[in-house]
């Protein structure tokens, strides 16, 4: 499989209990991948199936941290660095 697409940082929160106005609610925080095209990719190689994602990405630490998820999905990728700034 092929996708051509985003490949994006996504922050979760999850609140550990009902929200609570105006005060500080507990709540796990995840920093990870997402975009479309990366989910499917991921989705794919879940299933066993070779996956192959076409993206741009930053040469910074989210892009760093990115493309080694997509290594640990086992997504094949090429990158194509976004230029800076």
């Amino acid at each position: 499989m092929l996708s051509i697409g985003d490949l994006v940082v996504d922050v979760t929160i999850v609140p550990e209990g009902p929200l609570r106005v105006d005060d500080d609610n507990p709540s796990r925080i995840r920093i990870g991948g997402g975009g479309q095209a990366a989910n499917f990719c991921a989705w794919t190689a879940s299933l066993g199936e070779p996956a192959r994602l076409i993206t741009r990405v930053g040469d910074d630490d989210n892009g760093h941290r990115l493309v080694a998820e997509l290594g640990a999905w086992r997504c094949g990728r090429y990158m194509h660095p976004s230029p800076p700034g």
